[in-house]
């Protein structure tokens, strides 16, 4: 852990979101190199590994050869390879399958310890980081590497920035902040991911879904086009054919307690409470609000009512992801 002594705080709204810096625990960096590790990245993940620029970060997918997601990345540049940020619950599995084909193709794969990774958010980040850092990615340019450190920005949803530095710079930076009251812990980054509609796959979800079930298209992580990977006849099919029945969706509202990765949803049809979904993530909001990313049924509407399986007084709302499902009621 970066910072031992902090408290973590209730996770807060975007809209509402003060200053804070978030000690990512739960994310892990995989570094990647070797004289072939673009051409092996290209057959394993659904993005277009050779198009992707040095000052850019992109979201795909790793899938198995069902085209089921073993995990949702974050690829960029860095040093002389490639790396890539995951769930670090799922980062031993998942790096694992890819090991077995890289002793093939004279590519390296490798958790980094050396890093870890913070976040930061709300009223007047980008100031606070123009104190340390310059320049700052910005949506032109969302990756900039800088000595020792890289900073990632995300623009849902709201500004926000990842970054990947020292122990010794992470420390630095706390010192500049300098409210130990508004240090937050992982949950406050995954219910910022939840309301941007960035989808989690965890242990408990990998393997389950396809990328179109988790609306990967809708976020340019799949590429139809760029030749074989793995999984990339399934997904390809389900592409063309249009048969993609579930989507990922944002939900609000009251539940008895916290869901946890894999849980059920029940979904009201004809005065009947049926089980209808399955839990990507969740997280609390404030006091009493809980915020869950949960696959359901394709073209739900919004005023579908849903709650977690067998919790009578819960109540969840369906709310706007920041892009447009194709063909959605919402």
């Amino acid at each position: 852990m970066v910072m031992t002594d902090y408290h973590p705080s209730r996770s807060l709204e975007s809209t509402y979101l003060p200053l804070v810096l978030m000690s990512l625990d739960e994310w892990k960096m995989v570094y990647i190199n070797g004289p072939n590790h673009i051409n092996f990245l290209q057959s394993q993940l659904t993005i277009n590994v050779k198009t992707l620029l040095p000052h850019q970060h992109l979201i795909t997918a790793h899938c198995n050869p069902k085209g089921k997601i073993w995990s949702t990345i974050r690829l960029f540049h860095h040093d002389n390879g490639l790396a890539y940020i995951t769930r670090r619950n799922v980062i031993e599995t998942q790096s694992h399958i890819l090991k077995k084909y890289a002793v093939f193709s004279k590519t390296n794969i490798v958790i980094d310890k050396n890093y870890v990774l913070l976040g930061i958010a709300g009223y007047q980040s980008r100031s606070m980081l123009e104190t340390i850092f310059k320049p700052l990615p910005d949506s032109i340019s969302p990756v900039v590497h800088s000595e020792n450190n890289v900073l990632l920005w995300f623009g849902e949803p709201s500004e926000r920035f990842l970054l990947i530095t020292t122990i010794k710079q992470a420390l630095v930076i706390r010192e500049i902040l300098i409210v130990k009251e508004k240090l937050y812990d992982s949950n406050q980054w995954l219910a910022l991911d939840i309301a941007a509609g960035l989808p989690i796959i965890d242990n408990n979800t990998s393997g389950q879904f396809l990328p179109q079930e988790t609306n990967l298209q809708e976020l340019n992580a799949i590429s139809f086009n760029k030749g074989c990977y793995i999984g990339q006849e399934i997904i390809a099919q389900t592409q063309f054919r249009n048969s993609t029945k579930r989507s990922l969706y944002w939900l609000t509202g009251t539940t008895e307690s916290i869901p946890k990765a894999g849980d059920a949803l029940e979904m009201k049809l004809d005065h009947e409470w049926r089980r209808s979904g399955t839990i990507l993530a969740a997280c609390q909001i404030g006091k009493s609000t809980t915020w869950i990313q949960a696959i359901l049924k394709k073209n739900l509407k919004e005023n579908t009512s849903l709650r977690l399986l067998n919790d009578h007084k819960g109540k969840l709302m369906i709310q706007r992801l920041p892009y447009k499902l194709y063909n959605t009621k919402i």
